[in-house]
Formats: C-alpha cells, structure tokens, sequence
C-alpha cells in the first residue's frame, strides 16, 4: 500500500504536538520563544526599562517581554509605573544628594577636621 499524500498535511496526532510545532514555528519566525508569563516578566522587567532608559533596544536583548506587555494589562500598568520611576530618576537621585549632605554636615559637628 502506497503512503497517503495528505498524510503530511493532516492534523497533529496528539494535542502537544501542535504545541510544539508552533513553539518551533515561533521560534523560527522571531528568533525564540514568544510566550512569557507573568512571573518571568517580574525577573526581568526592570531591566528592559534601564535598557530602554539608555536608549537600547530592549526587545532586541529581550524580544518576548515586548510581546508579553501588548498582551497582558496588569504587566503594561508595571511596565508604566517603572518608566515614570525612571523619569524621576533624576530628581530623585538629587534630592538624595541633598539628604546626604545635610546628613554629612550634621555629623562633622565643630571637633571634626
């Protein structure tokens, strides 16, 4: 008996072989695996917002946190309030200073030289 030429294109035999295939298939098509979930975004969050403070391209070091935040609402609200912490930064990191002075002046007192 000749093999059944739609064989090839039937449906997967087994629900986590469709799974897999399209894992392959995502893979193949941006350069790994697309599905992330909230948890693993969690580990890396803060990095991609320094990276994309400095002016890198984070979804280049880290392409499936982009697709993950266009996803899913709770992460991109994160993802928001870690860029307005990003841009107060700066300020922050001044008025720090100025805690750190006053704390300096007020431990060298008259006897330190």
């Amino acid at each position: 008996m000749s093999p059944d030429p739609q064989a090839d294109n039937a449906a997967p035999s087994s629900p986590g072989e469709g799974e897999t295939l399209q894992a392959l298939l995502d893979f193949l098509r941006h350069g790994g695996p697309t599905e992330m979930d909230c948890r693993e975004l969690l580990e890396v969050i803060a990095r991609y917002v320094d990276l994309e403070a400095t002016g890198a391209a984070p979804d280049e070091a880290m392409p499936g946190v982009g697709l993950h935040l266009e996803d899913c609402d709770h992460c991109h609200e994160l993802y928001e309030v870690l860029q307005h912490l990003e841009l107060q930064r700066p300020s922050l990191d001044q008025e720090l200073e100025q805690v750190w002075e006053e704390v300096r002046a007020l431990t060298a007192g008259p006897g330190s030289a």
